[in-house]
């Protein structure tokens, strides 16, 4: 497994895995057509916002693939 800072390019990826998340984590406690609202493209500006705040994003890669994301920054 590889654990990296990520970067701008990964941005994308970032909201990618976020999506699936959320999906994963709330489809037991919020109604299906509230996590219709979800998208990867409405997560996009959040993650590219904490990357220009200078938040560190953390992703580990596996296989090829991005599998988990954490973000670090300002309290």
């Amino acid at each position: 497994m590889e654990i990296r800072i990520a970067t701008q390019e990964d941005l994308g990826t970032v909201a990618e895995i976020h999506y699936h998340a959320t999906q994963a984590g709330y489809r037991d406690f919020i109604p299906q057509e509230l996590l219709q609202n979800v998208s990867i493209e409405g997560r996009l500006p959040l993650w590219q916002k904490r990357f220009a705040e200078e938040h560190v994003i953390v992703i580990a890669r596996e296989d090829g693939r991005e599998l988990r994301r954490v973000a670090v920054g300002h309290s």
